[in-house]
């Protein structure tokens, strides 16, 4: 036996939500990655199959059903050193009281970083409400919150803190930028966090969507990693963030070089949903998630003939 039957809850749910994604991988260098993650978690599927069907997440459950697999608690003394590091201490809660700046991001006036901390913890609101009004026409910073059960649907685990799980800037609208392209229909290609929340929920078996090319009559090679989502799982995806999510924003002060301050409260909240300016505890699980999408969107413009 190459591997170990003994994970944590937490190694658990991991191991469950790739072997989803293996099972809807495209063959080759996509299920290998998944297959490389399985073993970091000490999970080799060829311990308990040698057949061709394949192993499914069914297939652990039924293992650990029968014993065969044991899983503990996180805090037991079996807990290892890889649930850990998805449990890692995070920064205290910001509030308005902190006053350091971040030697390490250049560029950050003094206090802008604390002003846009302390309007960004909240209290966020729901999408809804800020789609009524509730959001300033201006430039600024906002910060997409999940209730609780979002996190499970997520597949992130239970949420460690107050963080958000994504922020974002918006050079010339909160409006425009947040509400008219993270939580509208038909703008998967050209929002980031709504990739990441579409290859999460595929991944955790949450909606069943159906990755395309985000410009379907003329795909552009090359840019599959920026696909967009066939029309009813778009309206999926919006109907689930507008009933899960809650948005936070800061609205700067004329003439304020928003990169910066950006990249200071992304390093203070390490965001799971931020994939660039800041790395995370779950950084491979998201990229893993998107790169089986945009392998998704690749296939389906091959099958229609494209030159991919």
């Amino acid at each position: 036996m190459k591997g170990k039957a003994r994970f944590t809850r937490t190694q658990a749910d991991q191991i469950r939500r790739l072997l989803r994604l293996v099972r809807r991988a495209e063959p080759g260098t996509p299920q290998k990655l998944l297959r490389d993650q399985l073993r970091a978690l000490g999970f080799f599927i060829s311990d308990w199959t040698r057949g061709s069907s394949g192993f499914t997440a069914s297939d652990f459950d039924e293992l650990a059903h029968h014993g065969a697999i044991t899983i503990t608690e996180d805090n037991s003394p079996g807990a290892n050193s890889v649930a850990r590091q998805v449990s890692k201490p995070s920064p205290a809660k910001p509030t308005a009281r902190h006053t350091t700046v971040n030697a390490s991001v250049p560029g950050v006036r003094g206090g802008l970083r604390e002003l846009a901390l302390a309007a960004l913890v909240g209290p966020p609101i729901p999408i809804n409400a800020a789609i009524k009004g509730a959001v300033p026409d201006r430039p600024g910073l906002y910060a997409v919150y999940g209730y609780q059960q979002a996190w499970r649907m997520l597949s992130l685990g239970e949420p460690l803190d107050d963080r958000p799980l994504y922020v974002g800037k918006a050079e010339s609208s909160l409006v425009s930028r947040d509400l008219g392209t993270h939580f509208a229909t038909g703008t998967t290609g050209r929002s980031s966090p709504r990739r990441s929340f579409a290859a999460l929920l595929s991944a955790s078996g949450v909606l069943e969507l159906v990755a395309m090319p985000r410009r379907p009559h003329d795909p552009e090679p090359g840019k599959w990693t920026h696909y967009a989502l066939d029309h009813p799982g778009d309206e999926q995806l919006t109907d689930w963030m507008r009933a899960n999510l809650k948005v936070a924003f800061w609205a700067c002060p004329p003439r304020t070089v928003l990169r910066p301050v950006e990249t200071a409260v992304m390093r203070h909240w390490e965001p799971p949903l931020n994939l660039t300016g800041v790395s995370t505890a779950w950084t491979n699980q998201v990229k893993t998630a998107r790169s089986v999408m945009a392998e998704q969107a690749k296939a389906w413009a091959l099958k229609r003939g494209f030159h991919v």
